[in-house]
């Protein structure tokens, strides 16, 4: 039987993952001491489930994420725990207050 729809797009997401990590990890292989930005959805680094970790599988190298938030409630939902226990949705949590403005919490 074919799998579902979730099922394909759960796959696809794998796939996209797997992509951007490995060619993250060969950006970091290549370049010594060098520091390696990377601009991704919440989806593709939340709870410590996506490229960051598949990255330092193949190359152990320290990394942070970076969340962006608008306004002081959204900060509760992204430090809260849920269904993935108790990994971090991130390591920084930018909160813009007012729209315009991002700062650290």
């Amino acid at each position: 039987q074919g799998a579902t729809l979730m099922e394909r797009y759960y796959l696809a997401q794998l796939v996209r993952d797997e992509f951007m990590a490995s060619q993250v990890a060969r950006l970091v292989e290549a370049d010594d001491g060098g520091i390696v930005v990377v601009l991704a959805g919440r989806g593709h680094v939340d709870h410590g489930l996506g490229v960051p970790e598949r990255v330092l599988s193949s190359v152990r190298s320290p990394y942070i994420v970076v969340l962006s938030a608008m306004g002081e409630g959204a900060r509760d939902d992204l430090m809260g725990g849920d269904e993935f226990g108790p990994r971090p949705v991130g390591d920084l949590l930018m909160v813009s207050v007012n729209g315009d403005e991002a700062r650290p919490r």
